[in-house]
């Protein structure tokens, strides 16, 4: 067996990637580059999608060691509608499929990290070389938070039916999972449904480490102690549950009257946020600054005391990842993927108990966050380079050989 070198070429399908917005598409993002970095060729298969400026910038900074593919969706209207989506990104999967076997396009590698990665199959299929099924994925919607989540658990509880219904009577899926050289799952509870339904398949339970950053160590001033100073950030999109944390925020005034809240990111939900806003008088306590450059997210990240995460679903989080990876503490609902693998002293994990009102875990987290504030206070956190330095790709190849 012979592990792949640097000499090697990767094919990354990525259905849209960026760098700022969204963990599937930052997680193509972050693959692309690392990949670009790391070996003699990568070829970026991508939809029409993803920004020009983003390819453009792929392209000129690693020049010759990276080729760029565009596959068009057939409809960019249907492809942002919630229902109309499914069927245009798995039209889009097969089309690349095509693509590959229209263009007999060579390569050592191919690594899947196309949005609902294990929901409706993927073109790697299609063709005849080795291929990762990963490392974008999907998480299940927990029962325990249906109350807290409120009307909208139903929705959840459907999506959760239908990814059941296609992981075991899809044709598409059941090829893509099968012919798989490797199946990367970040989200334990999705692994242990794809080994009983596919325990002949190479499944691989293996973390997602989604950001690659430097460890910094965090070190409290006698200033630091007079402030709370919190972030959140993401799309502003109901299953990222903004309002939450501005309810939270809310119950955490009451103890730190001068606390403050940076809210980073947009999306359909701003309107609410704003009115939200308006009628709890936080304007002069929380900022929105819609989608900033990754290098000053991070900036903003490494100078909060806490950031808030506060998803009722989510596979693993880039945020906590990136946040962790500049020294700052993170305070988020086990409902996210990562909460049932990723251990780190700077992040608290918010259990809740089976249909927990939605006040009650509100309090309970505000009451986490504020004692998560005060040891950070008084507590040096040494960081182990690999806690938060990790290069996802290395973690790909580690595991992936050839004959």
């Amino acid at each position: 067996m012979i592990l792949f070198e640097n000499d090697s070429v990767v094919l990354i399908s990525s259905y849209e990637i960026d760098e700022l917005h969204g963990s599937e598409p930052s997680t193509g993002f972050n693959l692309t580059e690392l990949s670009a970095l790391k070996f003699k060729k990568t070829i970026l298969v991508t939809s029409n999608l993803t920004k020009q400026i983003v390819l453009d910038s792929l392209k000129e900074r690693f020049k010759e060691k990276i080729e760029i593919h565009v596959v068009r969706v057939q409809s960019l209207y249907w492809s942002s509608h919630p229902i109309g989506f499914y069927p245009v990104y798995r039209r889009w999967q097969k089309d690349f499929g095509k693509f590959l076997n229209k263009n007999k396009v060579e390569f050592d590698l191919g690594i899947h990290a196309s949005l609902g990665t294990f929901l409706f199959g993927s073109g790697f299929s299609l063709y005849d070389k080795p291929y990762v099924f990963g490392p974008a994925g999907f998480s299940f919607f927990r029962m325990s938070y249906a109350r807290a989540y409120g009307w909208k658990s139903l929705i959840e509880v459907s999506r959760n039916l239908v990814v059941f219904a296609l992981l075991i009577g899809d044709p598409f899926v059941r090829l893509s999972l099968l012919r798989a050289h490797t199946v990367i799952a970040g989200d334990r509870m999705v692994t242990k449904i794809l080994q009983k339904i596919y325990p002949e398949s190479n499944l691989l339970e293996k973390t997602i480490p989604h950001y690659h950053g430097s460890p910094y160590k965090y070190e409290a001033s006698d200033s630091d102690k007079l402030k709370l100073d919190l972030i959140w950030t993401g799309r502003f999109i109901s299953r990222k549950d903004p309002l939450f944390a501005l309810e939270v925020f809310c119950e955490i005034l009451t103890h730190s009257p001068d606390a403050k809240l940076t809210m980073i990111g947009d999306g359909k939900l701003r309107k609410k946020i704003e009115k939200f806003l308006q009628k709890n008088n936080l304007k002069k306590s929380v900022t929105i600054t819609g989608w900033v450059e990754k290098s000053e997210v991070l900036s903003m990240m490494k100078q909060a005391n806490l950031m808030l995460f506060t998803s009722f679903r989510e596979t693993a989080g880039v945020q906590l990842f990136e946040c962790n990876s500049v020294g700052t503490r993170v305070i988020a609902l086990n409902a996210t993927g990562a909460a049932s693998w990723y251990r780190n002293q700077l992040i608290e994990f918010v259990p809740v108990s089976f249909l927990e009102s939605r006040t009650s875990l509100i309090r309970k987290y505000s009451l986490r966050s504020i004692k998560m504030r005060n040891e950070a206070l008084f507590q040096d956190i040494p960081l182990k380079n690999r806690e938060v330095e990790i290069n996802l790709l290395e973690e790909i190849l580690s595991s992936i050989c050839k004959s």
